[in-house]
């Protein structure tokens, strides 16, 4: 018996009746795929997709234990209650243009909201940090380990689509074939035997 792995797939197929010392038929298999998460699932199906505020905000309250905690090495870390905050604040003020905007040392974006007044010609302002990336920590495989994964923040303004936000994922693929390759270090320690690349 002989495994294969097609790390694309996350994928194994093993051959019971493989070529030993005769050549053998290769019809008995057996075949394994690594079953992703549903947290893997949710965040590459809206990557990348814009969203209203609104329910950009809704889906970072379902989805906010899956944002990776502030540590260490991580301390500026935007906090899923941060996230949340600034797209409630955005809203709050999404109806008032932006005066000036400036990328600042700590990798974050400050805008600056000016209010227009409707009754005079004086307005209020105020300031709203916006991190331009936030991290994930989630598992890609059940039963496999998790991955802090990069995810940049975007926004946009439209006065006939309004406020919407989006996310777009570093280097996805890595993560995943990252992820397969862990398995298949796992699988391979597992069964003792042969254990090759690629499709049989």
């Amino acid at each position: 018996t002989v495994v294969f792995f097609n790390a694309a797939d996350a994928a194994f197929v093993a051959v019971f009746d493989y070529h030993n010392e005769a050549p053998g038929w290769c019809e008995h298999i057996a075949t394994y795929q690594c079953l992703p998460t549903p947290e893997w699932t949710t965040w590459k199906q809206h990557d990348q997709q814009w969203m209203t505020q609104y329910a950009f905000a809704e889906f970072l309250e379902q989805r906010a234990f899956d944002l990776a905690p502030q540590d260490d090495d991580h301390p500026r870390q935007p906090t899923a209650a941060d996230m949340i905050e600034i797209a409630r604040r955005i809203e709050a003020v999404k109806t008032t243009r932006i005066g000036s905007g400036q990328n600042l040392s700590d990798g974050t974006v400050s805008l600056q909201f000016v209010e227009e007044a409707t009754t005079t010609a004086v307005g209020s302002s105020t300031t709203v940090q916006i991190p331009e990336a936030f991290d994930l920590g989630i598992k890609v495989f059940r039963g496999g380990d998790a991955y802090r994964i990069r995810a940049r923040f975007g926004y946009r303004f439209n006065a006939k689509e309004g406020t919407q936000m989006r996310y777009w994922l570093i280097n996805p693929d890595n993560v995943y074939r990252d992820a397969a390759l862990a398995q298949r270090t796992v699988i391979a320690a597992d069964i003792g035997g042969p254990l090759y690349d690629g499709s049989r």
